[in-house]
């Protein structure tokens, strides 16, 4: 999936850094177990949702059918995330609110560094045989991170390898049995 260009205020911001990715995962430390990943992006990464009080018409951007309102802090943002997807590999991820995933990095916006929250969906993709990892990254902005009450978390190769049947799920520790007063 590839993204048109923009023109916003004078300037024409283009998106091939949001290119669809393949990669070679590893999912232990030693990186002797490896399946393939192929990602794309959505333009949730460079866009915001469209408010006609907030934004005009040149702040429209469509695509999938989507109606959204080009941000250029997002746009910047987003130049990093080859580099962020990257780090996520060996980064711990969370189960966020939605169902998904999140992992969150520090990126350098105007001198500073800011969390980014990086929310994505993780699905086996291939067979039992030949296991891969389909990622669909739904959404990245500055935030912190944001998971629901008690989540879930992982080191990515350990979530990938669940998600593609090659290891085990992490079994949750059985609570300790209360004494019962004589």
């Amino acid at each position: 999936m590839s993204f048109a260009q923009k023109h916003f205020e004078g300037v024409v911001y283009t998106f091939g850094h949001l290119a669809p990715f393949s990669l070679l995962a590893s999912l232990n430390a030693a990186g002797t177990v490896t399946v393939p990943l192929h990602g794309s992006y959505s333009s949730h990464c460079f866009t915001e949702a469209f408010d006609d009080a907030k934004h005009l018409d040149h702040h429209r951007y469509t695509h999938a059918g989507e109606l959204r309102a080009f941000d250029v802090t997002r746009f910047q943002c987003s130049l990093q995330l080859p580099a962020v997807m990257a780090a996520l590999l060996k980064g711990k991820i969370y189960r966020a609110k939605n169902n998904n995933y999140t992992y969150v990095a520090h990126i350098a916006v105007a001198e500073q560094h800011e969390p980014y929250s990086v929310f994505f969906d993780l699905k086996r993709d291939g067979t039992p045989e030949a296991p891969a990892l389909r990622m669909f990254v739904q959404s990245a902005y500055l935030t912190p991170l944001v998971v629901g009450t008690n989540s879930q978390s992982w080191r990515f190769g350990s979530l990938a390898g669940q998600i593609t049947g090659l290891f085990a799920p992490k079994q949750k520790k059985p609570k300790p049995q209360k004494k019962k007063a004589p």
